[in-house]
C-alpha cells in the first residue's frame, strides 16, 4: 500500500476537523468539553509537522553557538492552540479550502530547533496561559535571528493579537 503524501494528509485532516465543526459549535460555552475537542485534534497536527515542509530555517542562538547541547523541534505556537484556531476559522468559513488550510497549518504549526533546556523552559512558563511558547522566548532569554519578524508577519495575517484577547 502506497503512503499518502502530505497534501492527501491534510485533506484528511481537514476533513476531520470540518466533521468535528458540529461539536465544536455544541461545545462552545463548555471550557472543559473544548478542551478536550482542541486537545483530541493535537495529534494529527503532530504527525504532519514531522515533515521537512514545517521546518523552519529558524535555531536558537544558544542552539547555534554550542551545536553539542541537545536539541529538539519546538512548535512555537503550540497545537492545542493551533487546533483552537483552526475550529476558529472553520467556524467563519466552512467550506475551507485545502490551500487556506495548509497555509494555516504551515504557520501555525512550524517548528523551530531549540536546545532541550530552552524547550523545558518555555513549555513551564507557557503551560496553562492559552498563549503560544513564542511569546515567552524573550522572557526564557532565548534569541532566534528574525524569529520577531517573522511571527510579526503571522501575527498580522491573523491578527492574532486580537484573537488572544477573546481566548
Amino acid at each position: 500500500m502506497a503512503r499518502l503524501t502530505l497534501p492527501e494528509k491534510l485533506n484528511l485532516i481537514l476533513l476531520s476537523f470540518k466533521s468535528q465543526l458540529v461539536v465544536y459549535k455544541q461545545f462552545k460555552n463548555d471550557p472543559s468539553g473544548l478542551k478536550f475537542l482542541f486537545s483530541m485534534n493535537r495529534s494529527p497536527l503532530w504527525d504532519i509537522s514531522g515533515n521537512k515542509f514545517f521546518e523552519t530555517n529558524f535555531s536558537s542562538q544558544k542552539l547555534l553557538s554550542d551545536r553539542t547541547q541537545p536539541s529538539t523541534k519546538e512548535h512555537y505556537f503550540n497545537r492545542i492552540l493551533s487546533s483552537r484556531f483552526i475550529f476558529n476559522e472553520l467556524e467563519k468559513d466552512e467550506n475551507m479550502s485545502l490551500d487556506r488550510f495548509t497555509e494555516i497549518c504551515k504557520d501555525l504549526c512550524s517548528i523551530v530547533k531549540l536546545t532541550k533546556e530552552e524547550h523545558t523552559l518555555v513549555t513551564n512558563m507557557s503551560r496553562g496561559t492559552n498563549r503560544p511558547g513564542y511569546l515567552f522566548y524573550e522572557k526564557c532569554g532565548i534569541e532566534i535571528n528574525g524569529f520577531d519578524e517573522y511571527m510579526k508577519n503571522i501575527e498580522g495575517k491573523y491578527h492574532l493579537n486580537d484573537w488572544y484577547n477573546n481566548i
